[in-house]
């Protein structure tokens, strides 16, 4: 298993330092496919709000500060983020 080089794994999603939710790994996963946060909180029928905190929380576990890096983190690991 991976540790702490923010590569995702397909067994635990993140390194055990980072583990992401499983909400917070699919708020990602639908980031990955280019829906925005409006579109993510119609999707999983929860408040804007709540979508941005659980993509704020997965950004703070994988230590990533602004959305450019977070899709640069989402393109590199794009086929971990699918359903297996």
């Amino acid at each position: 298993m991976l540790s702490c080089n923010r590569v995702i794994s397909k067994d635990c999603h993140v390194c055990s330092q980072h583990r992401l939710t499983q909400r917070e790994t699919e708020v990602l996963r639908l980031m990955a496919k280019e829906y925005c946060v409006t579109a993510i909180s119609n999707i999983l029928r929860k408040s804007i709000k709540t979508v941005s905190s659980q993509k704020k929380s997965a950004m703070n576990k994988l230590r990533i500060s602004n959305n450019r890096d977070l899709y640069a983190f989402l393109r590199k690991n794009s086929e971990l983020l699918r359903y297996g």
